[in-house]
């Protein structure tokens, strides 16, 4: 999956598996407990600016911040 986010006025380009996510289930159809639900999410992400990886410079919460960007773009396909 590649897509283009703009982040504070930089267009970037995000790199990775997209997982969707699945909302929680409280019981079973046949009573059984349920199952907790998971938020989307993207693997193996890698963030581009101008062709070029900049992950590594970026914060844990600016990474956080542009994963979730992209997932709306995706989502909102």
């Amino acid at each position: 999956m590649k897509t283009a986010v703009n982040y504070n006025g930089v267009d970037l380009e995000v790199k990775g598996e997209y997982q969707r996510g699945y909302e929680e289930k409280m019981y079973m159809r046949n009573g059984d407990p349920g199952c907790p639900g998971e938020a989307a999410g993207i693997d193996d992400i890698d963030i581009l600016h101008c062709g070029e990886s900049i992950i590594d410079i970026l914060s844990d919460s600016v990474i956080e911040e542009i994963e979730m960007l992209a997932i709306k773009m995706i989502e909102d396909e």
